[in-house]
């Protein structure tokens, strides 16, 4: 009969039906996969491949039970790795890397981290199919802005190679930057704030362990190669642990932790603040300074009063270590050389001059190429053009195709929309990101959406002069997307729940908005 509402037992039953038949589907996949890498493997008698071939079967699993413990294992494994000072970490290299502990094969180009990726998000709308009611997928204010810029990044591999580009300079290039859609559409499907506020944390305490293995590496060092050391890890690596030094400066500012909590941050500053002078990243520092800013500026619109004492008490420490460290070239002295370059170019050392020539040069060139193919770019797997040719640093293959400046070489790649596109994705985020501190009640939402605009601030400035479409820079800044527009269920749904319960409560979602003075 018209209008009739459906039987609420028969709907339950279906639902069981098609959970198992998922659950049936699940288990099949699990079994395949893991029986063509334990063939893959099966010769493999290293201890370490092992532990890491079942870490990479087990967050697989995990995220065939629950897809969102495979967005804990994304965050974590990612983060605490480093090509540097940790290269036998696989997680993030492919499986054709030899220095990696899993590989598997010259021509096997698939990474970990896309496997566990592609496997969470197949398992996340598997489970979606058979879930009654069906819930709407979550976009948020940055879908659009993500998926237009992974559009013209596709564009720009299309174009590429169809203009004869190399495949394999290609897929180095630009494959990471498909990995930030699917990473924030399962963070903002997957987490409702608790979630969110935890996966953040998981990804601190990665990056903190990043930090002891560098520090690992250091001290393993022999005397002469310590001393011959130019960086620890790699260059986006200070980045993230700009965001360590950042959070006990938000935590105490926005008190938007336990008090021990706070304690801690501040203790982990030393092992942090030795490996950060340590790798003695300009671009870092500059970062850092440009973040410490707006941390500044939310803190005048918080409480304007803190702001009247803390600010000049920070720019008067500022100068005078900036100029008592003035000509220092020593390790303690490395942040004010850094601030040094900004204010002064001229007055570095030679091989800071020497190093901000290269990138002058890099710099000419790409606008050169760009004012040569405005529109569409050159694609994926073409070097830059260079009329003014560079310095011969064959030590990095890719310097012909991959510069410095990692912001113009978006639209050398991917042409003018892919740069607009990239340039409104950033955007929309720290838009997002102001609404989400002015609008929050809570200290903790306003702290956690502050270090999202933050990173994403750090990671615009650092991109400018340095390479920074790696793969722990995608799923960060990922995870800071969702930081900066903190989507919210309403009622959080809960795999413990029965399912009649489930069913008579529709999951609405929505981003939090203050209350209505009438309803105050």
């Amino acid at each position: 009969m018209i209008g009739r509402r459906p039987d609420p037992s028969a709907i339950s039953v279906r639902t069981v039906h098609a959970q198992r038949r998922i659950m049936w589907l699940l288990g099949g996949c699990l079994v395949a996969l893991a029986g063509l890498v334990l063939l893959a493997f099966g010769r493999s008698s290293s201890v370490g491949a092992s532990i890491a071939l079942f870490v990479l079967l087990g967050a697989v699993v995990a995220a065939g039970i629950r897809p969102v413990l495979g967005v804990y294992a994304i965050v974590f494994l990612t983060m605490v790795g480093d090509n540097v000072t940790s290269e036998w970490f696989p997680f993030a290299k492919n499986l054709s890397a030899k220095e990696s502990l899993l590989y598997l094969s010259n021509q096997f180009f698939l990474s970990p981290l896309e496997i566990l990726v592609g496997a969470t998000l197949l398992f996340f709308f598997i489970g979606r199919i058979g879930a009654q009611p069906r819930q709407p997928l979550v976009k948020g204010p940055l879908y659009w802005a993500i998926a237009l810029f992974t559009v013209f990044v596709l564009f720009g591999f299309m174009y590429g190679l169809a203009k004869g580009g190399d495949p394999r300079v290609a897929l180095y290039e630009g494959r990471h930057m498909f990995m930030i859609l699917p990473v924030y559409l399962l963070i903002v499907n997957l987490c409702d704030r608790t979630t969110l506020w935890r996966l953040a944390w998981t990804a601190v305490v990665a990056i903190y362990i990043n930090v002891f293995l560098a520090l690992l590496y250091l001290a393993n060092l022999s005397p002469l190669d310590r001393e011959s050391l130019e960086a620890l890890g790699e260059h986006a690596s200070a980045v993230h642990w700009n965001v360590l030094i950042l959070l006990p400066l938000v935590a105490f500012l926005y008190r938007s932790s336990q008090a021990w909590t706070r304690l801690v941050l501040v203790a982990m500053l030393f092992p942090v603040g030795l490996a950060y002078l340590t790798a003695q990243r300009r671009a870092s520092v500059a970062g850092l300074v440009g973040a410490i800013a707006v941390v500044m500026l939310t803190l005048w619109w918080h409480n304007r009063a803190r702001f009247m004492v803390i600010v000049p008490i920070l720019a008067v420490v500022t100068a005078g270590y900036t100029a008592a460290f003035w000509n220092s070239q020593s390790s303690a002295g490395f942040p004010a050389q850094a601030i040094k370059t900004i204010i002064a170019p001229d007055s570095v050392s030679e091989a800071d001059q020497g190093s901000d020539l290269f990138r002058e040069i890099e710099n000419f060139d790409l606008n050169f190429t760009i004012r040569a193919a405005p529109v569409f770019g050159l694609g994926f797997g073409h070097e830059f053009y260079r009329p003014i040719e560079l310095p011969d640093i064959s030590f990095f293959e890719f310097y012909r195709y991959i510069p410095h400046n990692s912001i113009l070489w978006v639209w050398v790649k991917t042409g003018f929309f892919g740069f607009a596109s990239m340039l409104l994705m950033f955007a929309v985020a720290m838009r997002a990101a102001g609404q989400t501190i002015i609008t929050r009640i809570d200290a903790a939402s306003k702290g956690m959406a502050l270090i999202g605009l933050c990173y994403v601030m750090m990671y615009v400035i650092y991109a400018f002069v340095d390479i920074g479409w790696d793969p722990r820079s995608m799923v960060f800044l990922a995870l800071s997307f969702a930081l900066c527009t903190q989507i919210e269920r309403e009622k959080p749904p809960s795999e413990d729940r029965d399912e009649d319960e489930a069913e008579a409560e529709p999951i609405a979602w929505q981003a939090q908005t203050p209350a209505s003075p009438e309803l105050a």
